[in-house]
């Protein structure tokens, strides 16, 4: 029997509803913006937004991870920390605002360096205020997450992503040039930081006083210097498929690969949000009990296979439909790239738990070699496939990448927790199971479904109808297989209706 406790689940709850809300708000102005422009103008808005991504690591360099996990610890701890606390975020705060104009200023130098167009030259700027935007946002919530509370960084996301929808709908409106739909972006930010600011001002009374001591700047450059490097390769491996394919196979080539791209990882905030919940409480874990530790990482596998396997099945089966109702024909390239994303997307979510046992598990080291490695590798394939390949052979750069990365971290979690449960390992094969069980149902359904297509907005109806029809199948197939119960369910439903206390457990899926 597993156990997660109450705040761990309602975290998660409000932050992946948060995130739902956000992903749905972006993924809709993103589609309207690819209908409203050309492939290489979607191109050239996607390499601005993952030069912003890729460079943010050095605004951070892993002081927010460091940040939450000391925090998380104090507050575990009896007593009274408020100076501890005080330096801490104040040192982590003073030493990001150096680290602020150092990464802007690799940023400019670098674009300018990699010879890329004078159009992403232009829109580097606004990518850099983006990214150091997005990084004081990203350390103010984790203190959000530090304190065991979510709730406002969910309404944070879904009012910011809100404030860019409407600006950016109001531009395409006005016929403006590409530079102010990053500034939409950076409107964005601008309301997170100021938001989550004033919470922590007025809720929660933490006080922000920039400062520099040697000794804890030293500490925190020391703890930070793993996660550093994990973000790093991370960065790197994530989002250096859009750079190396502007370079070598041009902005029309990133076009067409954002829309696939987008389909997929629209879904990993999904791990995410577990994982903002779940890092917190298994730095605490680790502190207290190996059993318990176990089992928030046996759990959180579990729960979180469960909707990758969804998801996976969901995008096979509406790939092609799918692209064509939303995108148009132009982006129908992209089909073969999305299925082979879908199937990564599997490995990228459980490679989240693992990961996030390793460094709560105070293994940051290991997981920085694992990820430094998947770094080296995928950059190495994406070199060698995406000449001969294009865009598909920056897909399977990321499958075989995030397939090695996570089989290591899982391979790796023995060693700290000990052997998987027979159940755990049961819970998981049944899941796989019932999403092949799905996809092949689907495929003695599919041609039934083509009707729908002769109906009023056919095109969406029948993608509607797929989706659907292939959950309903997911489901039947784990309620038979004996993965999915109702007690599950009933216990995360009861968890909303008290007002305080900790649920003893939530059965093994």
């Amino acid at each position: 029997m597993l156990c997660m406790s109450t705040p761990i689940v309602k975290n998660t709850i409000y932050l992946i509803t948060a995130l739902i809300g956000q992903k749905f708000i972006a993924f809709v102005y993103f589609t309207i913006l690819a209908r409203s422009l050309t492939i290489e103008e979607i191109g050239l808005y996607s390499t601005a937004v993952s030069l912003s991504l890729i460079f943010s690591i050095f605004v951070d360099i892993g002081l927010t991870s460091v940040l939450i996990r000391d925090l998380a610890a104090l507050h575990a701890r009896s007593g009274d920390h408020k100076t501890e606390e005080q330096e801490l975020i104040g040192n982590t705060f003073a030493l990001k605002f150096f680290l602020s104009l150092i990464a802007y200023a690799i940023l400019y130098l670098g674009v300018r360096i990699a010879g890329y167009p004078e159009a992403v030259v232009r829109l580097s700027w606004i990518a850099g205020v983006i990214m150091i935007l997005d990084s004081t946002q990203l350390t103010l919530y984790g203190i959000l997450r530090a304190l065991g509370n979510l709730r406002y960084e969910a309404y944070g996301m879904i009012i910011g992503q809100l404030c860019a929808f409407g600006i950016g709908v109001a531009l395409l409106a006005r016929h403006a040039s590409l530079a102010w739909f990053l500034a939409a972006l950076a409107a964005a930010s601008v309301f997170n930081v100021v938001w989550s600011l004033s919470v922590l001002r007025t809720r929660f009374r933490v006080p922000f006083v920039l400062r520099l001591s040697g000794t804890h700047v030293r500490a925190l450059l020391f703890c930070a210097a793993p996660f550093a490097l994990a973000g790093i390769f991370v960065k790197l491996y994530s989002f250096v498929d859009s750079l190396l394919l502007a370079r070598i196979a041009g902005v029309h080539a990133v076009g067409l690969y954002s829309i696939p791209y987008k389909l997929a990882f629209a879904f990993q905030f999904i791990p995410l949000a577990v994982v903002a919940a779940l890092y917190p409480a298994m730095s605490r874990a680790h502190a207290e009990s190996r059993a318990k530790l176990k089992h928030l990482f046996e759990q959180s596998m579990i729960y979180v296979g469960m909707i990758a396997v969804l998801i996976v099945s969901l995008l096979l089966v509406i790939a092609e439909p799918i692209i064509r109702a939303l995108y148009g024909a132009q982006y129908l390239p992209g089909v073969g790239v999305l299925r082979v994303l879908a199937v990564t997307l599997f490995f990228t979510f459980l490679g989240y738990p693992a990961g996030s046992l390793l460094n709560a598990s105070r293994r940051q080291n290991v997981q920085t070699m694992f990820i430094g490695l998947t770094a080296a590798l995928n950059i190495s394939l994406n070199f060698l496939l995406i000449p001969f390949m294009g865009i598909m052979g920056a897909a399977l750069a990321a499958l075989i990448s995030n397939i090695f990365l996570t089989v290591g971290g899982c391979a790796y979690s023995p060693k700290l927790v000990g052997a998987p449960t027979s159940r755990f390992v049961m819970s998981i094969i049944k899941i796989c199971m019932s999403g092949i069980g799905a996809i092949g149902g689907m495929w003695f359904l599919i041609k039934p479904f083509l009707a729908l297509t002769r109906l009023p907005a056919g095109q969406i109806v029948y993608v509607v109808g797929l989706v659907v029809a292939t959950s309903a199948l997911y489901v039947i197939c784990l309620y038979a297989i004996g993965v999915l119960r109702l007690e599950v369910l009933k216990e995360i439903i009861a968890i909303f209706k008290r007002d305080r206390g900790t649920v003893e457990s939530i059965e093994e899926l």
